[in-house]
């Protein structure tokens, strides 16, 4: 009959914890000392607000930053939220170009050439169905991680726009 034996890693793990919660208690009951910070506030004149409604068309995110891989390549993970602004953007871009490629396919009459063309259009809908994918375990990365997954979210766009390259060269006819 084998005994049991608690590792002792485990034990001094445990024993540390609850110091640590035994010292948090003590140091939480403790008061702050008296601060000397001074906070000034200035208040300036109001801005007026604007008189005319701005046009949704002039401001939006899109047209002020193009969907490009090269502006959000180099985003570490401090700046996540900069990133997924830009990916959102190139997501965007994807669906723009799939649905230019599906007006295109909807002209479409010969059959072999449809056919090669939803061939190319299926590669390019599991490259997007990828990039997605990777979006979303970066955003689970830590920053130890974010690097080596954030590479492949670039591999993936990558893939993207050498599907769409290739469906774009498919004849139409």
């Amino acid at each position: 009959m084998k005994k049991h034996r608690r590792p002792l890693h485990l034990i001094a793990i445990l024993i540390s914890v609850a110091l640590g919660v035994v010292g948090y208690a003590d140091n939480a009951a403790a008061p702050l000392p008296p601060s000397n910070a001074v906070v000034m506030i200035i208040l300036g004149p109001a801005q007026p607000a604007p008189s005319a409604p701005v046009s949704p068309g002039i401001l939006p995110d899109l047209e002020l930053n193009p969907a490009r891989w090269i502006d959000i390549k180099d985003c570490t993970s401090d700046r996540r939220v900069a990133f997924f602004a830009g990916l959102k953007r190139l997501e965007a871009k994807l669906s723009e170009q799939i649905a230019e490629l599906t007006a295109i396919r909807a002209g479409m009459t010969n059959t072999s050439t449809v056919k090669n063309w939803d061939l190319a259009m299926q590669a390019m809908n599991g490259a997007r169905f990828q990039l997605k994918t990777t979006g979303e375990l970066l955003s689970k990365a830590t920053p130890q991680t974010w690097e080596f997954q954030k590479a492949k979210v670039g591999q993936a766009w990558a893939r993207t726009q050498e599907a769409y390259a290739k469906v774009k060269a498919c004849p139409t006819e």
